[in-house]
This record gives structure tokens, C-alpha cells and sequence, in this order.
């Protein structure tokens, strides 16, 4: 049981990194069109309407770079045999991998508010793509599934 939930937290944190190259944020102009931006929105651009250069939000990016790394830690913990043998060194790198989920979540849901404040928009122009909702939706899953794991560990209940 323990290692189903390692698995199933770390596949939805692979789902969530996944999402990075979806509608990170949604840019309304002020003639009523709306601009979604996807990766560009972490690493910078151009807008496609007005064609100028945009900042990217360097934090989104550490997010999703933190849920992928929580996930490879998660599947090493599901799969090596070596965790299986060692309960506490188990449990001590499950939670290194919720703290890696933990931050790159907050990292993830700041994508508005950084991406407003970099490129010098008002905060009601910006809004969060569903992109950057999805991701941090799965990666809330994936710290309740690999909490509950970790409670296992810390049952010693296979």
C-alpha cells in the first residue's frame, strides 16, 4: 500500500510538471482581447498581439522544477529495495519530497502576482492560466497521497 501511494503521488506530480507548458497566465488588454501565455510566462517572450518582450517569472519555473524533483524522489523511495529495508531512511526522504512539493506549490500559485509585478501590469489584467491551476491542484494531491504514505511508514503497516 505504501508503495501504491509513493507511485500515485509521484505520477500526479509528473502530470503537474506536465502542465508547465499549458496557459500559465491570461493577460486581459484593455480593448477586451485576452492573451493566454504558456512556458513563455517562466522564461520570458514575446507578446503575440502588440509583439513586444515580456519578463519571465523565474519562481513559477523553480516550482515546477521542485514537483519534478519531489517526484523523482518519491518514485527512488517507491522503487529502490533499498528503502524497503530501511523504514527511517524512508521516511526521511518521503519528507524531503513533501517539502520539495510543499514549496514549489506556493512557487507555483505566486505565478500571477510575479509575472504582474515583473512586467508591470495591474493585478486585474493578470489572471492564473489553467495550467498553473491544474499543477498546483495535482501537486496538493500528490502531498496528500504521499502523507498518507508516509504515515504508513511511520505505522510500519505495509
Amino acid at each position: 500500500m505504501k508503495k501504491t501511494l509513493k507511485l500515485l503521488s509521484a505520477l500526479l506530480a509528473v502530470v503537474g510538471v506536465v502542465m508547465m507548458f499549458f496557459t500559465q497566465v491570461t493577460i486581459k488588454w484593455v480593448s477586451g482581447h485576452s492573451e493566454n501565455i504558456a512556458v513563455q510566462a517562466l522564461t520570458g517572450g514575446k507578446y503575440s498581439t502588440i509583439g513586444t518582450s515580456f519578463n519571465g517569472v523565474g519562481s513559477g519555473l523553480a516550482g515546477y522544477i521542485l514537483l519534478g524533483v519531489g517526484a523523482l524522489i518519491l518514485l527512488l523511495v517507491a522503487l529502490l529495495p533499498m528503502f524497503k529495508e530501511h523504514d527511517v531512511l524512508s521516511m526521511v526522504v518521503t519528507v524531503l519530497a513533501l517539502i520539495c512539493f510543499i514549496i514549489g506549490i506556493i512557487f507555483i500559485f505566486l505565478i500571477r502576482k510575479n509575472f504582474a509585478d515583473a512586467n508591470g501590469f495591474e493585478s486585474s489584467k493578470v489572471l492564473v492560466g489553467w495550467g498553473a491551476i491544474t499543477a498546483g491542484s495535482l501537486g496538493s494531491l500528490a502531498i496528500l497521497f504521499g502523507s498518507v504514505s508516509f504515515f504508513f511508514d511511520l505505522a510500519g503497516n505495509n
